[in-house]
């Protein structure tokens, strides 16, 4: 290979072996210094000898942009907030933008799941803590959800509620992903009430998946209120009330 002329690899022209990268990358520091060959008229892939740069950059990328657009999309809304948005405040190109989101409503799914996530962690810690006593779980599930609205969400509203508020009309994807979490969530909060039925702590003579049912929807008015009222004390009274009204009353559980 003489001197000056530069064989970038391409897609139909990779190194045949180990041995030619390895000549290649010994000889392209002498090309590229050559005046038939200015560096700024070397055009190179180097995604085939550094793979995992490539890879690590791509996942920054992406991580950025989910969590940018989880921000935005919280605090403005996702009707409000537009790709470009997004894709100035992550610091990203549009077409890398589309290059990991295929569309707007993708991103807002991948958000979303990301919030599903968080709301799991939040269970492990409370409804699925198998150390505690049903009932106890039942309330310190609804505290957590509201010192998370407060301390985490600056008391803006469920991310969940919010966007079946905004969005349930205009993405049918969005809707089943919504009703998907809320329904999860009815399902635990009824399997824990069977528990502490059986154990007599919650009242029988109400069926658990409709005390369930109540429960979720009495939590999403909670959080809509702190939303409009920014504060959270009337809430976490409504919270105790709820959890007081469904359990058995201490005279009768002796």
């Amino acid at each position: 290979m003489p001197l000056g002329k530069v064989v970038a690899p391409s897609a139909d022209r990779m190194p045949a072996s180990p041995k030619e990268s390895l000549a290649f990358l010994s000889f392209l520091p002498q090309a590229l210094d050559t005046p038939d060959s200015p560096r700024h008229n070397v055009n190179v892939r180097t995604d085939w000898y550094y793979p995992n740069m490539n890879k690590e950059r791509s996942a920054t990328n992406r991580n950025r942009i989910l969590q940018t657009a989880g921000e935005m999309l919280y605090r403005q809304g996702y009707n409000s907030t537009s790709v470009d948005d997004i894709a100035a405040a992550a610091g990203v190109s549009k077409s890398n933008f589309y290059y990991h989101f295929p569309s707007k409503e993708d991103l807002g799914l991948a958000v979303l799941a990301v919030r599903r996530e968080q709301l799991e962690r939040l269970l492990l810690d409370t409804l699925h803590d198998e150390t505690l006593a049903p009932i106890v779980r039942l309330r310190r599930f609804v505290g957590a959800l509201l010192d998370r609205h407060e301390t985490q969400l600056e008391r803006r509203g469920c991310p969940f509620g919010n966007l079946v508020a905004e969005m349930t009309e205009h993405s049918e994807r969005m809707r089943c992903f919504l009703s998907g979490v809320f329904g999860e969530l009815t399902a635990d909060l009824s399997r824990v009430i069977r528990e502490a039925q059986a154990n007599n702590e919650v009242r029988s003579d109400a069926d658990a998946d409709e005390l369930a049912v109540l429960l979720v929807q009495a939590i999403q008015g909670m959080h809509l209120i702190v939303k409009c009222d920014r504060d959270s004390d009337s809430a976490r009274t409504s919270g105790k009330v709820l959890i007081d009204l469904i359990a058995m009353p201490i005279e009768k559980k002796h």
